[in-house]
């Protein structure tokens, strides 16, 4: 009977800890704060003179899937994005007038919309980390230059 009370209480605290491993864990995960009203994001970054990320998936893509859950939790993607972009997500079911609009055929595709309305870029498909925060970079880098 002791031997069962030790295990049980072993088995207790395991389980407490994986709990409080897991938490912790969540609570540093950091994401990507997205608008998914296309319209309103787009009037906040004309307002704030800042490009519109606009990220454009479907509901049963994998890659749309794994470009969530590893370049969009990226903490330097995530950074990026926070400081330099108004940010969007869109499925493209719900949104085709614009999808079509924009000509996104793949997904996932990431389009940066200039404030004043011109594309920056098409980033198509799943992108790694560091590659797409080259890609970013590239964007901003594109819309400084327009301005006077």
């Amino acid at each position: 009977m002791v031997k069962r009370r030790s295990v049980l209480s072993l088995l207790g605290l395991t389980f407490s800890i994986v709990v409080l491993v897991h938490q912790s864990a969540a609570e540093d995960h950091v994401a990507v704060s997205w608008q998914t009203d296309a319209e309103s994001a787009w009037r906040s970054a004309h307002s704030a003179q800042k490009p519109l990320l606009l990220y454009v998936s479907m509901d049963n893509c994998v890659y749309c899937r794994k470009m969530e859950k590893n370049t969009f939790a990226d903490q330097a993607v995530v950074s990026d994005i926070e400081e330099s972009f108004v940010a969007a997500s869109v499925a493209a079911e719900s949104r085709s007038p614009l999808v079509r609009k924009l000509r996104v055929r793949s997904f996932p595709t990431t389009v940066i919309i200039s404030p004043s309305a011109g594309v920056l870029a098409y980033i198509r498909g799943y992108v790694e980390p560091k590659e797409f925060r080259a890609d970013l970079a590239t964007a901003v880098k594109k819309e400084e230059a327009k301005r006077p």
